[in-house]
């Protein structure tokens, strides 16, 4: 630090009539710091800053001026003294406005945030603003000494001569009251922004120096000073803190009030001092009258040792970087930092009196520790004679003059050399602990280097200029120094031959990570200049001297700081390409430069074959791929005996081994395909014999037309595996149709359809079509079939199928599509050559899947029989069971009915083809019966219904037809015998059965009936008994077989006893009634089976032969005469030989006639119901009464009256009982 008096004026004289000295009492610079006002004697002097000119004497004052103050804005400043009066003048020196106190004004001070002015005096203050009509005046109790605003406007600090300090709001209103014990005389608010909020300095006459917050705490302890203090003034950012007091000096000190130098001593008292912002220099006026101002030159103090560089900051603080690591710590010292040196884990700080040497927690060369402790020794060296200081591991070296002394950490002056010129300069140059040696620059040019311990010194080189600077390599091959000229010369330290030189250099570093680099700075160009190797310097626009060089970071000196700066690489190592120097480039991308120059420097050193550095550079840019290249190389590379090394390129090899040159155009070709030059590429493969890498290459870019081009050029290559490559990298691409297109050019047609199908592009079912037209492989058809029907486009599935000649396959298109007849047609195509196992493989992939929707379109009779050629017989009778189910619990019963007769059907027809007839005759019988129930039910659940068309004769026959045939069982599902036995009483009442009907109710009141019935069956079941107890004789049926007259109801349908399936029969003979199934009446038939030798075909010819006496029955009633006479005609004796037979027995036989009778009968009176399976006999009726026409549904064995019947097919279409459209000849035989 060196303090600078920039000018200075004696000021005025004292008066002549009582030789008072003109007093300078206050000072002020305005907010940009171009003037300085000045109160002395009675007189407010204005000069220019820049060269101390005297601008205005301002005479306003009547007698002497004690303060002024700047305003803020730079417009205006004011003026205060003993006649009472504060005047505001204006910066051209006019005065502006004018108002007094009742005392002498001791203190003005502008608000730094607004128009405000402070004017104290002896007994009060007061507040000026411009937009106030008069001053606001506060009474205080002693007198004010020194006023000072807080930066923020926001508080006024007052200090008095009775020790008080009042901080004041902006209203002047005590905000906060400090005492102290002496007068305050000056007080000054500190701009740090490191202090904790606003921080109040304060000089007493007690001569202390004191800290306080704005709360009234004290900040740090008091400083004792050692003089009155008369001003206080802070650096603009707050670092530095200026006294000045009657031990007639202005002293620098730190912000915490530590001495660090003084700036200037005076023959008087320093009265008033003030720094200029902006540009910090320090006005100094005296009590003897005499104007100064100075400019204080703080050099910038640095030591750098590798990654470590440790700089001073504030002038008490050394602040050390590990550039690397970006870690820094500060050692703070409270006093004046003169030198600073560093060393490994040493550092070296001197302070005035003495150097604190400070070491590494970690003492270890690879740590990146910044924790550093103060050694126990104190080395007690006068700070001011020191010109140059330098540390090792066990000493600490200092330069005065021409000697050196060197210092061991617990022992003084240990060694001592006195040279022959002054020493300008000192460089650790490393070596073992205790053996380091030291790089000395004499005045007289010469350089020297002195080890620790050795008392000799040994001559480096001798210059013609004192030695400013110096500095050496890592390897000691180079020495580069600056002199007193400012000229620049490096030398080699063997040759002692100059390597380089350049003129106008202020400093120079060589770079501490890579010797072949070197900086300097010219400081009057601004600029910096970068040399690397043999190479041109690069220049950058750097403004500042060179401190410091390590890897990619520069530390410059510029305004009082040291800066880091990252110095880009690239050109240097572009320069470092240029000349093939690759293994120096590499050391030079160390430092750090972009992807992109690894990249180069790596394409560079690949290109020619310096595999090492290349994959160094490639692994910078993570390229995996070319450093799998280069690895490949290196294994292929064959083993040979480098060239020699050319010491000049710095271990550059001039060239290659004859035998890595044989395989240098393949690498090369496969480095120009890795960089993007593929033609380049290709023809280099070409030109070293290798087309296939050509090809490969191009096929790898995808160029397919330039593949097949050297594959055309080439004779050995297979263009199929290339129509395959390129057929994959359309699938890779997505280009589904030309990836299929290619496919089927190679030969793979199967995958072509695989990828069309996946991925559907645009045309492809065309596209399908075509290859079905083209191939004829089966597996390939199949899969376009298989595409087709996955679309939906069945017709060209159907197409592929007929090429195939694929019949299974066609008829499961026709299946899936629902074609039923182009199904059966193809099916039952009798031109098919289909076996036994196929044509029932058909009949179960067609008949089954169209039974089954034929069940959900509700045509059952078709979906059963297709169920039956679909061999499913299990899945017909489960649907007739369903349908059955459904029917009764929908009460569909004549459903039922017919659905209970489809199942009989189907059990006779199955058992006929397992030949098992015998087996399922009574579930057949008892599968007839339920069918024959429900029809007849459902008669009577109309008559439920609100309106009924059947007449009560119906009715009546319906209820003892199913009163009968249910007998004493439980009846079936869904049929109600409450309903049956309320039909049956309320039609035999109508009809005079009322013996019946008195039955009937009599059930009735033994069943719970829904409360509806309830009242009227109780009713009828009394009255019914006014009626006589007997049914009408008419309403009793005959037996047409015996002749016997039978009750209305059997007597064994009220209990199960007895063989008959039911006991609708004669209770005489056991003869089954045969019944008319739309009226229910009794029909006069009688059963007869031929005997057993008697063929059914035999029969029935028999039958229709002409009897002997054809008329004698004729258009007669038949007589059934019970007797033996001879006159009887044949049936009847058949009929009174099977009663005889059947006399006795519980088991009901049907009449055998023999064929003589079978002969007798006319055709006209015999029914013949044909068997349903083969196996069965056939069964005939004989009509009792000729006159009585009658029809016999072959469909369903059931007897109708001829005219109902006839009259219901032609109404319904069908037959009213199996429904079937076709009923055939329902006559007799």
């Amino acid at each position: 630090m060196r303090p600078q008096l920039l000018w200075t004026d004696p000021g005025l004289p004292p008066r002549r009539e009582d030789d008072v000295k003109a007093t300078v009492y206050s000072m002020a610079f305005n907010p940009s710091g171009t003037e300085l006002v000045v109160a002395v004697a009675n007189l407010v002097l204005v000069y220019a800053t820049e060269d101390g000119d005297l601008r205005h004497r301002l005479r306003g004052h009547k007698d002497l001026v004690y303060t002024v103050s700047y305003g803020r804005e730079g417009s205006k400043f004011a003026s205060g003294g003993a006649d009472n009066t504060v005047i505001i003048w204006n910066s051209k020196g006019e005065g502006v406005l004018k108002y007094t106190h009742s005392d002498s004004i001791q203190v003005v001070a502008h608000n730094p945030c607004c128009d405000q002015l402070a004017s104290c005096t002896e007994g009060d203050f007061g507040l000026w603003s411009s937009t106030a009509k008069s001053v606001t005046k506060h009474k205080v109790g002693a007198k004010i000494l020194s006023a000072r605003w807080s930066h923020d406007g926001q508080y006024l600090a007052l200090g008095m001569y009775d020790g008080r300090i009042s901080i004041r709001d902006k209203g002047g209103q005590e905000y906060k009251l400090i005492e102290k014990k002496a007068p305050v005389w000056c007080l000054a608010w500190s701009p740090a922004k490191e202090d904790p909020g606003d921080l109040l300095a304060v000089g007493c006459w007690d001569q202390t120096l004191s800290f306080y917050q704005l709360s009234g705490t004290q900040h740090l302890k008091e400083r004792k000073l050692g003089c009155y203090p008369t001003s206080l003034s802070y650096y603009p950012n707050g670092e530095y803190l200026v006294v000045g007091g009657s031990d007639k000096k202005t002293t620098l000190c730190t912000r915490e009030a530590v001495r660090l130098k003084d700036v200037c001593r005076i023959d008087e008292w320093v009265w008033s001092t003030a720094v200029r912002p902006r540009q910090p220099a320090i006005a100094v006026g005296s009590y003897g009258g005499s104007i100064q101002l100075w400019d204080v030159v703080i050099e910038p103090i640095y030591a750098l040792d590798g990654d470590r560089f440790a700089v001073r900051e504030h002038l008490t603080d050394v602040v050390v970087h590990h550039m690397h690591a970006e870690k820094r710590v500060r050692i703070k010292s409270r006093d004046y930092v003169r030198k600073v040196a560093i060393y490994r884990d040493r550092l070296a700080i001197q302070l005035p009196d003495r150097i604190n040497v400070y070491e590494l927690h970690k003492r270890d060369d690879n740590s990146i520790d910044m924790h550093y402790r103060l050694r126990k020794e104190r080395l007690r060296v006068d700070g001011s004679r020191t010109n140059h200081l330098g540390v090792t591991s066990q000493h600490v070296l200092v330069a005065s003059g021409a000697k050196l002394t060197l210092h061991g950490f617990s022992k003084l002056k240990e060694r001592e050399w006195i040279l022959d010129a002054d020493i300008t300069c000192l460089r650790v140059d490393g070596g073992p602990p205790s053996k380091e040696g030291v790089l000395i620059g004499c005045s007289d040019g010469s350089i020297l280097k002195i080890y620790v311990n050795n008392a000799f010194p040994v001559d480096v080189w001798r210059g013609e200029a004192a030695v400013k600077l110096l500095d050496r390599t890592g390897d000691r091959r180079k020495l580069a120094v600056v002199n007193q000229e400012n000229e620049l010369k490096v030398v080699d330290t063997r040759s002692k031959e100059l390597v380089f030189s350049a003129e106008g250099v202020s400093a120079c570093r060589f770079n501490a990570q890579f010797d072949d680099t070197l900086c300097y700075s010219r400081n009057d160009r601004d600029e910096l200049l970068v040399k690397t190797g043999d190479h041109d310097a690069k220049v950058h626009k750097v403004s500042g001297s060179v401190v410091g060089f390590v890897g990619a970071k520069l530390f410059v000196a510029r305004d009082l700081k040291i800066e880091s700066l990252d110095l880009p690489q690239s050109d240097h190592l572009k320069q470092f390409i240029s000349k093939n120097e690759h293994s120096r480039g590499l050391s030079c991308a160390r430092l750090g430069v972009t992807a992109t120059d690894w990249r180069s420097l790596a394409d560079s050193a690949a290109n020619a074959l310096d595999l090492t550095t290349a994959q160094t550079a490639y692994a910078k840019v993570h390229d995996l791929r070319r450093i799998e290249l280069l690895t490949s190389m290196e294994r292929r590379m064959p083993v040979a005996k480098p060239k020699k090394i050319s010491k000049r390129k710095k271990a550059e090899p001039e060239g290659l081994p004859e035998e890595v040159e044989k395989l240098a155009p393949i690498f090369r070709a496969e480095l120009q395909a890795y960089q993007g030059k593929y033609q380049d590429a290709a023809r280099a493969f070409a030109k070293a014999g290798e087309p296939q890498k050509a090809i490969d290459l191009f096929a790898d870019l995808r160029q397919w037309d330039e593949a097949k081009a050297f594959a055309a050029a080439s004779k050995n290559v297979d263009a199929t595996e290339l129509t395959r490559k390129q057929a994959e990298w359309a699938e890779e691409t997505s280009d589904w149709s030309a990836a299929a297109d290619l496919q089927v050019s190679a030969g793979n047609a199967l995958q072509a359809v695989r990828l069309l199908h996946e991925h559907k592009p645009d045309g492809w079912i065309e596209k399908l079509s075509l290859i079905v037209r083209q191939v004829t492989a089966e597996d390939v058809l199949r899969q376009c079939a298989r595409a087709f029907l996955a679309n939906g486009d069945d017709e060209r599935a159907k197409e592929v199928y007929v090429k195939l000649d694929d019949v299974e396959s066609l008829l499961g298109l026709y299946v899936r599509k629902q074609d039923w007849e182009a199904a059966l047609k193809l099916a039952e195509d009798p031109s098919g050559t289909f076996s036994e196992e196929t044509r029932a493989k058909f009949d179960e992939a067609l008949y089954l899947p169209y039974a089954e929707w034929l069940a959900v379109h509700d045509r059952f009779d078709e979906a059963l029989e297709a169920y039956r050629k679909s061999g499913r017989e299990d899945r017909a009778a489960r649907m007739v069971q369903e349908l059955t189910f459904n029917a009764v619990v929908e009460s569909r019963f004549k459903d039922a009915s017919y659905y209970y007769w489809l199942l009989a059907s189907e059990t006779l027809r199955v058992a006929a083809k397992k030949d098992n007839l015998q087996k399922v005759m009574s579930t057949y019988t008892e599968q007839l019966h339920r069918a024959d129930l429900y029809y007849a039910y459902a008669h009577v659940e109309d008559f439920f219904l609100p309106y009924t068309p059947l007449r009560p004769e119906v009715l009546f026959q319906c209820a003892r037809f199913l009163i009968n045939g249910l007998g004493g069982k439980e009846a079936p599902f869904g049929i109600s015998r409450a309903k049956i036995l309320y039909t049956l009483a309320k039609q035999a009442k109508t009809c005079g059965a009322f013996k019946l009907a008195r039955y009937a109710y009599d059930k009735l009141l033994r069943m719970k009936l829904p409360d509806a019935w309830r009242d009227e069956v109780d009713v009828e079941a009394l009255t019914i008994h006014a009626a006589p107890l007997r049914d009408k004789s008419d309403l009793l049926p005959v037996c047409y077989r015996c002749g016997a007259s039978n009750a209305l109801l059997n007597p064994a349908s009220s209990h199960s006893q007895g063989s008959s399936v039911h006991r609708d029969v004669c209770t005489s003979c056991g003869h089954p009634f045969v019944r008319s199934f739309l009226n229910f009446e009794v029909l006069p038939l009688i059963e007869f089976v031929p005997e057993a030798s008697i063929s059914d075909e035999e029969a029935l010819d028999l039958i229709k032969e002409f009897p002997e006496d054809k008329n004698s029955g004729e258009g007669k009633e038949a007589d059934v005469v019970f007797d033996d006479d001879d006159d009887e005609d044949r049936f009847t004796r058949a009929i009174n030989d099977t009663l005889q037979a059947q006399a006795g027995a519980d088991e009901y036989k049907p009449v055998t006639v023999d064929a003589e009778t079978l002969r007798s009968l006319y055709r006209a009176e015999v029914f013949c119901c044909k068997p349903r399976q083969q196996g069965l006999r056939a069964t005939y009726y004989k009509s009792a009464i000729p006159d009585v026409h009658m029809a016999l549904s072959q469909s369903c064995h059931r007897f109708f009256h001829e005219d109902d019947f006839e009259y219901a097919v032609l109404k319904e279409g069908r037959c009213p009982y199996s429904r079937a459209k076709d009923v055939g000849d329902f006559g007799t035989v």
